[in-house]
């Protein structure tokens, strides 16, 4: 009996301590990963974010901005998608926000766009290339401004315990 409830547990994602049942550990950071960028306060022109996420093994993508100091609006805010992964080949804008609608422009604003990799199968199919890495463009008003970029990705083909490190420096 003991041993057919630890195998239910198992195959729910669950161990059994004694008689404590613990949820397994990193389950979020085992389906998600989670990456911040500082944006270049210097970004006036408008900037690709030079971390290209490889999006094969994805199913969905976020990117968000944080507006941290200044009260320039942001003026450009896209995902962008690659057939390279450092970003030399063909790049097609994905999503693009509604500017001036929505900018962040005090700090603590923030702005968020998504794309789908069936997004990007679509888009690979109309314009005849394999796009498969996604990143961030992004143009600030003023050299002042600074912001952080974030990258979710979820739904991975192969989850696994630490896809998003438990410390980055």
């Amino acid at each position: 009996m003991l041993s057919t409830l630890i195998g239910i547990l198992a195959v729910l994602g669950m161990a059994a301590v004694g008689m404590a049942i613990t949820q397994q550990e990193n389950r979020i950071s085992a389906t998600h990963l989670l990456h911040h960028y500082v944006a270049a306060p210097a970004a006036t022109t408008l900037t690709t974010l030079g971390h290209w996420l490889d999006m094969q093994n994805y199913k969905c993508f976020m990117a968000s901005y944080l507006k941290v100091t200044g009260t320039g609006n942001l003026t450009a805010f896209k995902i962008v998608a690659n057939t390279a992964s450092d970003g030399s080949g063909t790049t097609i804008v994905v999503n693009t926000d509604a500017f001036p609608v929505l900018t962040p422009d005090a700090a603590g604003n923030q702005i968020f766009l998504e794309c789908t990799a069936q997004w990007l199968a679509a888009l690979s199919a109309q314009n005849g290339v394999n796009l498969r890495y996604v990143s961030v463009q992004y143009q600030q008003a003023t050299s002042g401004d600074t912001g952080v970029i974030t990258y979710l990705a979820t739904d991975p083909t192969f989850a696994y315990p630490g896809l998003t490190a438990d410390a980055a420096s």
